[in-house]
């Protein structure tokens, strides 16, 4: 290294400076420091590397500083490898409130140290490096550092803790009495941007994720005709079109991100408003765990941070079951009730099997007036006949009844399948006025019909009533019809109770009835 250093003018007498031996280990330091001062103007602690210069309150008026790294105002590098312990028990006291400024900063120091063999006066050191100094001052330091953290220490104070998210949002420095809040909002952070921090798989699955949240929410709100007034769509194709920007900015990311899930939040509960609890085709659990999952996505935060964007591909997986769930529902339920609509004014025989909106139903139950162990009836003045007479459509049909002026009627109903809906079916005699007449099973609320006069009075009606799954247990099913009101007598004939038939059942050839 000394040959580096000779110099043909030297002359006896001059000693060598030290500072001629790093003069060449300092020309690479100059032009990293040179291009990160104009690339990060300011400097900041870096986001991502190593633990970003957390800090863990300890107890009393004690902290522990975490490793970190970051670029000073001048562009050097600082990197802090170790922990470090910080008393901050000595600014408490007098009669006002100091505020202290925990700090970092370079210092430099010699490395190396060279000492000449034949001249012992020609010392120094080869090279020079830059150690961080932790300071705790009051006041701000004007050379070249970052600020970790600023607190406001009251006379009182005895304990430190961090300031959660909602107190970040003060415009003023945070303080307390005995109790001091460390403010870290002051610090300066950067990010360096890449190309892209997902890798390819990663992104693949954010993208399909993205996709299908997309097509999903278009299906429900077509579905239920429910659209969404907090307009989630348009910020899901901003995070879509800022995941494939370049270069790839994370906090830009995470924003967007948590006001989309903010937005489709609360489209879901709108949904769940509009629908309410009597809506069986809408899987209320998982959209609310939709909702927790989202939860996770939204960010509190003064500056947010960057985002777990796996959390996308969960709330899509869970709204896909939704949607799967709706539209098996839907198809079903509503077909069979345009069913019970187009049979009202027809006779129909209640067989073992019949076919309803494109569906086959197997007869599990079927309660007629003889069926005295299955039925009970509270009122005053209940008396039996037969009734004769026609459906709208011609057809002629004479059943025996039970006829009520008001009262409960309570029915046992056989549900084999208590995770399939039940549709029951009974003959109604429609008089020339009818009754307020409640249905409700198991204690909850199906229907209220209040009749009033018709075009075609003294006729049959079939009168059909989808119960949700929900709505069922596995045993004792009780179905019970409050009359209330009722012009005339209202009459109870039979009760014919089906399910759907399951593809597995469909393969079984039913035996024929004698």
């Amino acid at each position: 290294m000394l040959s580096n250093l000779s110099r043909p003018n030297f002359f006896p007498g001059q000693l060598i400076d030290y500072k001629d031996f790093n003069r060449l280990a300092e020309q690479a330091d100059k032009s990293l420091s040179l291009l990160c001062r104009y690339l990060y103007t300011g400097g900041g602690i870096v986001m991502g590397a190593l633990e970003e210069f957390a800090v863990v309150p300890m107890g009393g008026l004690t902290v522990r500083l975490k490793p970190g790294m970051g670029i000073l105002p001048n562009g050097q590098i600082l990197v802090l490898t170790e922990e470090r312990v910080l008393d901050l028990s000595a600014y408490v006291g007098g009669k006002n409130s100091k505020t202290v400024v925990v700090s970092v900063k370079n210092q430099t120091r010699g490395m190396d140290r060279y000492a000449d063999d034949e001249d012992a006066t020609i010392t120094g050191f080869k090279t020079e490096v830059w150690e961080p100094e932790v300071l705790v001052s009051t006041r701000k330091l004007s050379e070249p550092s970052l600020e970790i953290f600023r607190v406001s220490l009251s006379p009182e104070a005895t304990t430190l803790r961090m300031a959660e998210a909602h107190e970040e949002w003060s415009a003023k420095l945070l303080s307390g009495g005995k109790e001091a809040l460390l403010d870290g909002r002051f610090r300066t952070l950067i990010l360096p941007h890449t190309l892209s921090q997902l890798d390819v798989e990663q992104k693949i699955a954010v993208r399909r994720a993205l996709y299908s949240l997309e097509d999903t929410g278009r299906k429900l709100a077509k579905l239920f005709l429910v659209e969404d007034p907090h307009d989630s769509a348009h910020y899901l194709s901003q995070l879509h079109a800022e995941v494939l920007s370049v270069p790839y900015q994370p906090l830009k990311v995470s924003f967007i991100a948590s006001e989309y899930a903010k937005r489709l939040s609360l489209y879901l509960e709108h949904l769940l408003n509009r629908l309410g609890r009597q809506q069986s085709n809408l899987d209320r659990t998982s959209v609310l765990q939709t909702i927790e999952v989202l939860e996770k996505l939204r960010r509190r935060e003064v500056i947010p941070r960057p985002t777990d964007l796996g959390l996308l591909t969960e709330a899509s997986s869970i709204l896909e079951a939704v949607l799967k769930h709706a539209e098996k529902r839907y198809n079903l339920l509503n077909a069979i009730e345009e069913g019970l609509i187009d049979m009202r004014t027809r006779l129909v025989p209640l067989e073992s099997r019949i076919s309803l909106g494109g569906h086959v139903l197997n007869r599990v139950d079927w309660i007629t007036l003889e069926n005295k162990e299955k039925y009970q009836i509270k009122a005053d003045g209940v008396h039996s006949r037969a009734v004769t007479t026609k459906f709208k459509s011609g057809d002629t049909l004479s059943i025996k009844g039970a006829f009520i002026k008001s009262g409960v009627i309570s029915v046992e109903v056989n549900v084999p399948n208590p995770d399939r809906p039940l549709i029951l079916v009974l003959h109604q005699y429609v008089r020339r006025a009818g009754a307020q007449v409640h249905y409700e099973i198991n204690g909850k609320h199906l229907v209220s019909e209040s009749g009033t006069e018709l075009s075609v009075p003294n006729s049959w009606a079939n009168y059909g009533l989808v119960v949700p799954a929900e709505h069922l247990v596995a045993h004792e099913n009780r179905l019970k019809i409050r009359v209330e009101k009722a012009d005339l007598d209202f009459g109870f004939f039979d009760l014919a109770v089906y399910q759907p038939q399951t593809a597995k059942e469909a393969d079984v050839v039913p035996r024929t009835e004698e």
